[in-house]
């Protein structure tokens, strides 16, 4: 399942109504989500069966999507964590929950 999480804390699904029509629909959808995270500060999680991938500007993340993240994160905590933040170093995976968690309270303003 994709989500963007915006600045208040409030889910989006791309595929749905109001997605598309507060990030219009000129290209694919996920054309649409990469410019709410890189220009708009955003928060994307993907959730899959066997991880969470999360794409994020660390100086932009917001109080409210940080904890609408950590609510849907630790709904499993036993799935690995692949943290992409635009303008840091590359892609990191971490093994738990918590260590992820952890590096986006560093990161963050």
């Amino acid at each position: 399942m994709q989500l963007l999480i915006g600045a208040d804390g409030r889910r989006w699904l791309p595929h749905g109504r109001d997605f598309v029509g507060s990030y219009g629909s000129a290209g694919a959808w996920q054309d649409g989500l990469d410019h709410a995270v890189r220009s708009l500060g955003q928060v994307g999680l993907h959730i899959s069966p066997r991880r969470y991938r999360i794409r994020l500007r660390p100086e932009t993340l917001t109080w409210g999507a940080f904890q609408q993240l950590i609510n849907l994160m630790l709904d499993d905590e036993g799935k690995p964590v692949v943290l992409e933040m635009d303008g840091t170093d590359p892609t990191e995976l971490y093994v738990t929950v918590d260590d992820a968690i952890a590096r986006m309270t560093i990161c963050a303003p």
